[in-house]
Parts: C-alpha cells; structure tokens; sequence
C-alpha cells in the first residue's frame, strides 16, 4: 500500500501514524499484513492498517507500526516480472536510477536515445525503454556507430505504463568495440511527456550523469 510518509504524523509512543485526509502523493510502499478495528486516532475516531514497514526493527514496534484508516492513499503501482540470472548475457545501460520523472517538448510525441559500445561480440536481442502513459506506440531503431548506418527498425504498442524489454524481430550482430545506437520515438496520446527523466533527488539517488551518451 501507497502513502504519503512525514514523521510529523507518526507518534512513537503509541506506534500509530495519522494523517486524516491526506491528499498528497504517496512516497512510500508498506506491507498491510493485518488491521485492528479498535485502535484508537489520536483526533478521535478508530481503526487502523497494521503494516510491516521496510526500515528494519529500530522503526515502530520491531518494524510495524499503526497506519489509521483514512491516512493512506491508493495510487497506481508497479509490478516487476523477472527472470533468471545468465552470465551469458550482457545488458549495456545508463540509467541507474529508472524512471524519476516524465518530459517533453509540449507533443505527445518525442524521440529518446543512447550510444553504447560493445564489450565483446554478440548479439543484441532486446532493447529495454519506460513508458510514461498507458497505450504508448514506439518506433524503435537500431544504428550502427553513433546514429550511422540503420542496423534495425520495429514499431508497436505498449498497452500499460512502465518498463518493457522488447524482443528485436531482426537481431542485431555486434563486435568487440562496436559503437552502436538505440533511437525510439515514443508517442502517448493524449499526454504531453512521452520521455522518461532521470536525475538526482537529493538523499534519495544519485545516478553517475554521462554526457554525450544520451539524447532526446
């Protein structure tokens, strides 16, 4: 569960968070692992979220803590789908942080792209890249070098936001030192920052920032 977390609203004697109608955005996930209907608001009322946090033992009682009914927002989330490690694959990337913010230039189209150098022969099987709304279409292209000669192009459509690593219907042959180019055009309907931005929350991440890399 999603909700917004200041530590002027968590009283550490009783454990018990409570911001009655809070209307700002979530900034921290938590685990609901039970509820306790009779606990009691500290602006009266009752009922609360018993919830294991990710702070470790020092926070709450052992790691859980109250959260009162009304002082959670439900917000859109994630889920990741995984697959197992292979030291036999290589994955070339800059963005350490994943997506921190969307962008644009006022259209709901807009072109992203990076310059990656092969560290041995092989070849490229997928490219990765985020999506900022729901039924985003990419246009996706593969140069050799940097923005050279069109190694590969493919189209398609992302129904749901988020993170995709996209199957190449054409792999692509690359060599030890080989510059290569991944270029998308990602258009969102009806939403005018189709780019995903990452850069630095301070006290929260700070991704290495490689000039030249990285264009849009």
């Amino acid at each position: 569960m999603a909700y917004c977390h200041e530590p002027e609203f968590f009283a550490e004697v009783t454990n018990i968070y409570y911001w009655p109608d809070c209307t700002e955005d979530a900034n921290h996930l938590v685990c609901i692992v039970g509820w306790d209907d009779t606990v009691g608001w500290p602006g009266g009322g009752n009922g609360a979220w018993i919830v294991k946090n990710s702070w470790g033992s020092s926070f709450g009682d052992n790691g859980y803590f109250y959260l009162c009914y009304g002082s959670a927002n439900m917000e859109e989330v994630a889920s990741y789908r995984y697959k197992d490690y292979d030291a036999n694959e290589i994955v070339y990337y800059w963005d350490e942080a994943g997506l921190v913010d969307a962008g644009g230039y006022g259209d709901t189209s807009a072109w992203m792209a990076s310059v990656f150098t092969s560290g041995q022969d092989g070849v490229l099987t997928h490219v990765d890249f985020w999506t900022t709304s729901n039924n985003a279409t990419y246009e996706l292209y593969v140069y050799d070098g940097s923005f050279g000669s069109q190694l590969a192009y493919q189209t398609g459509t992302c129904a749901e936001f988020g993170y995709y690593s996209m199957p190449l219907t054409t792999p692509v042959s690359v060599t030890n030192g080989q510059q290569f180019t991944v270029a998308v055009k990602m258009t969102t309907p009806g939403f005018d920052y189709p780019l995903p931005v990452e850069y630095e929350i301070p006290g929260m991440c700070d991704p290495p920032i490689q000039p030249e890399v990285c264009f849009t």
